[in-house]
């Protein structure tokens, strides 16, 4: 090891000895002919000689950052320009607004399980790639797809790869030098190298050749200049690491136990300036970290965790995140010496995403089963997006409502079928209103005089609900007495605060266009209309407009 990077290390060494007396993964966890003696040298940490520039961060300093640990898990993913990826049942969905409505992307890519990538500059680019798997391998070709326009297109490289994808890998500096690698499943896992955006690809040597069903690869934040590789055979439960692009490779994990049953769950690569690196492991038995390339180990915590997501602040801040075994995400602050829980639910975590910029947004999505959290202060206050983001809305389910008043109140409403948002500053900002019954969202109307009467309507299947405090509470109003089948539309009167009167359509055997003069106690029929009842004014516009 140079004497630059101990001195550089040597600033972990007090947290270390304090964690727990400065002991390497010991008998308790591992073999004792495995336990190497770790030099442990006095030192004193210090934020400020942590801080590094931006050029420190990324060698070329290219448009857009990058992810550092092995991120997404559970098919939630981030790109650089804040837009949030999920796949769902097979499918790919995106959304730009914080998970709140979610667009269907490449219906026809269809396969048992997909991996997505992106380019660190896709703000710019939009470059996104698109890994298939299957389990029949001899019927999975092409298995690699790509995008230049974030995702709303997809086609095959031009030289096709077949094998079901494991995972895919850009570059860091990707703008300079296009290069992608992926490991793909065919007889046996291969690793493939593209220096030209995933067009055409290479066949890299990878050990062992034999084995390995799945692969994870990492890879060194600064790989323009090391060509540093991590990776980890899941079967075979090995680590290995390539200084040349994948073209040798030395194993890593003879120190960790592995042979004895330690396991080992995931892998982060973390930057700690002037192009030095660590690794960080979750193995089955603790959390440890190496600054020489897996010559030597450190504990950094006797926790057990399956996933792990590292900011890229980290060398200054020392914060981690675990999903341990229980499904539920811890933070430490101080290097492993204490834990806290982080999300306001007990619900087990299924996805974990960082901000890819961290260090100036320092923005964490968490997703369960049936709801969608996100927070923008490092875990300190947490927002909820969506109920079920599982349950993936298109874009053309999504309608708007503006106050009457917008100039002066900035209020408008955006609402799906399932779900009901209030803004109060002009979009910039939403938040999820409860709706007053089950049921299919239908229609949202909002009163002229909003700002004064803070009065709008909701259609939930077969119920008119009313609201008085801008959408907080909500009361049933009647129904006109025939056959309902739907509420179809409901209108207001443009002179709502004298006449008070409301108009819906239904659609149902002798329903038609209702009236109601007294706020929806009373209704009268005004028209009957044979068949699906729909926007009344849309077919007035419709009936006098001129034949071309």
């Amino acid at each position: 090891m140079s004497t630059p990077f101990k001195n550089k290390c040597r600033k972990f060494y007090p947290l270390i000895l304090a964690m727990t007396a400065v002991a390497f993964l010991t008998q308790v966890f591992f073999h004792p002919d495995t336990a190497m003696t770790s030099e442990i040298l006095p030192g004193e940490l210090t934020g400020d000689e942590f801080a590094f520039t931006d050029t420190e961060l990324s060698p070329f300093k290219p448009t857009g950052s990058f992810e550092l640990s092995f991120l997404p898990r559970g098919n939630l993913y981030l790109a650089n320009d804040g837009t949030l990826f999920q796949i769902v049942n097979s499918e790919l969905f995106k959304a730009r607004d914080e998970g709140i409505s979610w667009l269907r992307l490449g219906a026809e890519l269809y396969s048992e399980r997909k991996t997505l990538a992106f380019s660190p500059n896709f703000d710019e680019d939009g470059k996104a790639f698109l890994g298939l798997w299957s389990p029949y391998y001899s019927d999975v070709t092409n298995s690699i797809r790509l995008s230049s326009d974030g995702g709303k297109t997809w086609r095959t490289p031009e030289m096709s790869l077949s094998g079901s994808v494991s995972e895919i890998a850009v570059s860091p500096t990707f703008a300079v030098d296009q290069t992608v690698y992926v490991t793909a499943v065919s007889d046996v896992c291969r690793l493939w190298r593209s220096l030209d955006g995933a067009e055409h690809w290479q066949l890299m040597t990878y050990p062992p050749h034999e084995s390995g069903v799945r692969i994870e690869l990492e890879m060194s934040p600064y790989f323009a200049f090391d060509q540093t590789l991590f990776a980890h055979i899941q079967n075979d439960n090995k680590l290995w690491r390539s200084t040349d692009g994948g073209l040798t490779w030395q194993a890593i994990y003879q120190n960790l136990g592995t042979q004895y049953g330690n396991y080992i769950y995931d892998i982060a690569a973390i930057p700690l300036g002037n192009n030095e690196i660590a690794l960080i492991v979750a193995t089955k038995h603790a959390l440890v970290i190496t600054f020489d390339g897996g010559a030597t180990w450190y504990l950094i915590s006797e926790r057990q965790f399956l996933t792990i997501a590292v900011p890229i602040d980290f060398a200054w801040t020392l914060t981690l995140f675990g999903i341990d075994t229980k499904g539920q995400l811890l933070q430490t602050t101080d290097l492993g010496r204490s834990w806290r829980y982080i999300v306001p639910t007990n619900s087990v975590v299924e996805s974990l995403v960082l901000s890819p910029d961290y260090y100036r947004d320092p923005t964490i999505y968490v997703r369960t089963a049936f709801e969608l959290w996100v927070s923008h202060n490092n875990g300190q206050t947490w927002q909820r997006t969506a109920d079920r983001p599982n349950v993936a809305l298109g874009m053309n389910n999504v309608d708007i409502v503006v106050s009457p008043q917008f100039d002066n109140d900035h209020t408008l409403f955006v609402y799906s079928s399932a779900w009901l948002l209030k803004s109060v500053d002009g979009g910039a900002h939403r938040y999820q209103i409860p709706l007053p019954g089950q049921g299919t969202l239908q229609n949202v109307a909002i009163s002229p005089g909003y700002s004064e009467d803070q009065t709008l309507f909701a259609l939930i299947d077969d119920t008119i609900y009313k609201s008085t405090t801008g959408g907080q509470n909500w009361m049933s109003l009647s129904i006109p007495n025939c056959s309902v089948s739907d509420l179809s539309f409901l209108r207001i009167s443009p002179d709502y605060s004298n006449d008070n009167t409301i108009f819906i359509g239904i659609y149902g055997r002798g329903c038609g266009i209702y009236r109601s003069s007294n706020n929806g106690q009373t209704w009268q029929s005004i028209t009957r209309v044979g068949g699906v009842v729909t926007d009344y004014a849309a077919i007035t516009k419709k009936r006098n407009e001129s034949p071309e």
